[in-house]
Parts: C-alpha cells; structure tokens; sequence
C-alpha cells in the first residue's frame, strides 16, 4: 500500500461526506438546532472518498448524516447516539 500526502491543513474544519449535498449551485449541510435541523449553506473547499473539508460551519456543530429526503429546513430531527 501506498500513501501520498499531497496537502496538509492544521485547521480544516471536516464533515463526513454524507453529510454534504448539493443545493442549487452550492453546497450544504443539514445542522441541528436544538432537535431542529437548519440547512446551512457551505463553501466545500475538497474532499475525498471519506471527508470533505468545508466553511460555513462551525466546529462542534452536530450535523445530519444521510439526511433522507424527509428532512426539510426547520424540521424536527432527534439525535441518535
């Protein structure tokens, strides 16, 4: 097995990449508000087969991963451990 390295980011803020999806032109996110989930708008700056590497969220956010279709801005969600 080989692995190459070709950028390293100290700071980079990753998302799993289920959780990311396209919106319009963009790219967002399910967040979770309180048991509500707010689509928030995300620059998607790379990403690889696992993580994405995204802006507009900030860390420690809890994010909807796989949301299914059902899941609408401002719906209620419940958090699964």
């Amino acid at each position: 097995d080989v692995e190459i390295i070709t950028r390293v980011e100290n700071d980079a803020l990753l998302l799993p990449v289920g959780a990311v999806f396209r919106d319009g032109k963009g790219w967002a996110a399910f967040v979770d508000d309180g048991g509500v989930a707010r689509k928030q708008r995300l620059q998607l700056i790379d990403r690889n087969r696992r993580d994405a590497w995204v802006a507009g969220v900030q860390p420690g956010q809890r994010v909807v991963i796989y949301p299914p279709d059902t899941v609408r801005d401002g719906g209620r969600i419940a958090a699964r451990q």
